[in-house]
């Protein structure tokens, strides 16, 4: 494409069923929710395995059903995420529209998001095979960096201040030196760093929490990446702690009260990070924030597809649809 590109003059959109059809949305959306609810049971199970005493062969049958339900939907997702980036960026130069742009974007979103939510519930299993997990943190780097070049120019679409069509080339929002008009009317350039500040460091964050807990075993993060022992730093806070309590008891006076008070203050600390570093190996909290993360890819889908109406039945919307007066 050419500057001559970035100046919009169609109001209408033209479809393409291949990235916005009906029936691609439905499958990624179904297959990100079908593969949630697989490793919520999937948790719970293994929860009630772990805490039972007697042997449970018919959990042990769900669990085996559902690991392998789970892996293969896995590798679904790192694929059809990466292919669904490929065949974006293949028509970029061919002038794809920013709608459509948007829609690669949140695809590869919930592949992303899909993806990690397996990781969470199967880490165990892949801590087990080295060339497994290999495999696996190779596949999430890939996916996580093609989905952050593909979303960076989006804060541009994400700024109601612009107001770039729908139908405008999404190869334009890699050139923001190039003037964008549409309809003869200059569109603005006002990025929003915020949204996508907030959009790409849930990703970051989410890839580097998964890599630290797939490559770690059971001294987390801790041993992982500061090299510390498994059972530090917290034996030796509970230790400085426990001193500082029998030097207090053999105390008076001021200085009992002084060190009442650093006691206090540590314990309380102590207590901040420990709960902290539970909360961060917790699977629970890891499938809630990832749930709420899939819940945010199909909030944005949702809003996406309102800047456009169907011309006829509203499943018929990925065949023919047009912009509206208001985006």
């Amino acid at each position: 494409m050419d500057a001559a590109k970035c100046i919009d003059e169609t109001p209408v959109l033209q479809p393409n069923p291949d990235i916005s059809g009906i029936g691609v949305l439905l499958g990624f959306i179904v297959t990100a929710y079908g593969t949630l609810f697989c490793c919520i049971i999937k948790a719970i199970i293994d929860h009630k395995r772990s805490k039972s005493t007697n042997n449970t062969p018919n959990l042990d049958r769900w669990a085996f059903a559902l690991r392998a339900t789970i892996v293969s939907f896995s590798d679904q997702q790192v694929i059809t995420g990466i292919s669904i980036i490929i065949g974006g960026l293949s028509q970029l130069n061919a002038g794809i529209s920013v709608y459509h742009w948007l829609s690669v974007v949140n695809l590869a979103w919930f592949s992303t998001i899909t993806h990690l939510i397996t990781l969470t519930v199967l880490r165990e299993e892949f801590q087990k095979n080295m060339p497994i997990k290999i495999l696996r943190i190779t596949g999430m780097a890939v996916l996580i960096t093609m989905l952050i070049c593909v979303m960076g120019p989006v804060g541009y679409l994400i700024s109601d201040t612009n107001g770039v069509p729908n139908t405008f080339p999404a190869w334009c929002l890699y050139h923001p030196s190039i003037e964008w008009r549409s309809e003869k009317r200059l569109l603005g350039k006002r990025y929003n760093w915020l949204y996508q500040l907030f959009a790409i460091g849930l990703l970051i964050y989410s890839f580097l929490t998964r890599l630290v807990l797939l490559l770690s075993q059971s001294g987390g993060v801790w041993s992982f990446v500061l090299r510390i022992p498994v059972d530090q730093p917290w034996k030796y806070t509970e230790d400085t702690l426990e001193m500082l309590q029998q030097s207090m008891n053999e105390s008076d006076g001021h200085r009992r009260f002084v060190q009442l008070a650093g006691f206090k203050f540590l314990f309380s600390i102590h207590a901040v990070f420990l709960t902290g570093n539970d909360l961060y190996q917790s699977k629970t909290w890891e499938i809630t924030w990832l749930s709420l993360a899939i819940a945010w890819g199909t909030i944005r889908i949702d809003v996406s597809r309102s800047g456009v109406s169907s011309l006829g039945n509203p499943s018929e919307l990925s065949q023919d649809v047009r912009l509206q007066h208001n985006i």
